[in-house]
């Protein structure tokens, strides 16, 4: 809310969505289809990376993004970053691939 990026927590408008989570290759093809069921106009997927995911994850989700029609970013989080990047530090990442 502080860098303007949703309403309220309540009813949060925009097109902003995201998730958190350690994943293993073989259901993240599934992850990717329950996000594009939840927000069919969508047209880019953003991951957000530390250098802690293994690289066969990354291609998965690569390449279930691209079967589901989306395009794909992939956005380098620098190690040195708190485990939790800041709202301002995600904001900016996020404005950079738009």
């Amino acid at each position: 809310m502080e860098q303007g990026i949703i309403q309220s927590l309540g009813r949060p408008g925009g097109n902003i969505t995201g998730l958190v989570a350690q994943v293993s290759p073989d259901i993240v093809g599934k992850r990717v289809e329950l996000i594009k069921e939840l927000v069919p106009n969508m047209g880019r997927l953003v991951f957000l990376n530390q250098d802690d995911n293994p690289p066969e994850v990354l291609r998965a989700l690569e390449e279930a993004s691209r079967r589901m029609g989306l395009s794909f970013l992939l956005a380098e989080i620098p190690q040195q970053t708190l485990r939790m990047p800041s709202p301002s530090f995600v904001w900016n990442a996020l404005t950079q691939c738009m």
